[in-house]
């Protein structure tokens, strides 16, 4: 038997949707004896800044529901000297398929070998170097507007400093949601790609690279 998914999307905010009502009693009962008990990750944005985004661990304990904290993990390392690809000025502008290549390879801390022979890889040929290169990392679940505060922190820090070449984020989403950007159905087996890319470049110049997961299942 083959995979198949259904997605039933329920508009919470509703004005007819309150208790009492056929439609939600119908809703909350269905939910309630017809689906397994299942972990959740949850990440909220308060409405005003004075209440703690915490604060709603203790709604839902006071609901009978078991809550564990969980951290973002945050990783960084610094290189020297690095041979970055060019990105500014434009006739030297490195192609875009090999900057995302020497992102990925960066990111992973991918050692090249010395025998050409083990490795095909060839870095871009137009580089510049720098004398020290900053790769963080934070593995969680962020919000959008969480998101959103730090590329306009990224934007600021990178126009204050003339000597830096260009600025990179990288946002991946978990493999096997059911739901990716947009709301759009996540065929997870099938790809799971759901990401993107951001580049600041000298200028106000942005360039913006996006992997979105194929709807289409796997016949």
């Amino acid at each position: 038997m083959g995979h198949k998914n259904v997605f039933v999307s329920v508009d919470l905010t509703a004005s007819h949707f309150i208790p009492g009502k056929k439609n939600y009693e119908r809703a909350y009962n269905a939910m309630k004896n017809c689906l397994q008990s299942f972990n959740i990750i949850l990440s909220w944005d308060p409405p005003d800044g004075k209440i703690c985004p915490s604060s709603v661990a203790s709604y839902l304990c006071a609901k009978g529901i078991n809550v564990e904290v969980c951290k973002p993990k945050c990783t960084q390392r610094r290189e020297f000297n690095v041979a970055v690809p060019q990105l500014y000025p434009a006739e030297k502008e490195c192609d875009i398929h090999e900057m995302m290549e020497w992102l990925g390879t960066f990111s992973l801390n991918i050692q090249r070998p010395e025998n050409d022979f083990l490795s095909s890889y060839l870095d871009p040929e137009d580089t510049l170097e720098c004398g020290q290169v900053a790769f963080l990392s934070w593995e969680g679940l962020f919000t959008a507007s969480q998101l959103l505060h730090l590329f306009e922190s990224l934007r600021e820090y990178f126009s204050d400093r003339e000597g830096i070449p260009w600025v990179s984020l990288y946002v991946q989403g978990f493999a096997d949601i059911p739901v990716s950007w947009n709301s759009r159905p996540h065929v997870f087996y099938t790809d799971g790609d759901n990401s993107y890319t951001i580049i600041l470049k000298p200028v106000n110049a942005i360039t913006i690279i996006s992997h979105i997961s194929n709807n289409k299942m796997i016949k």
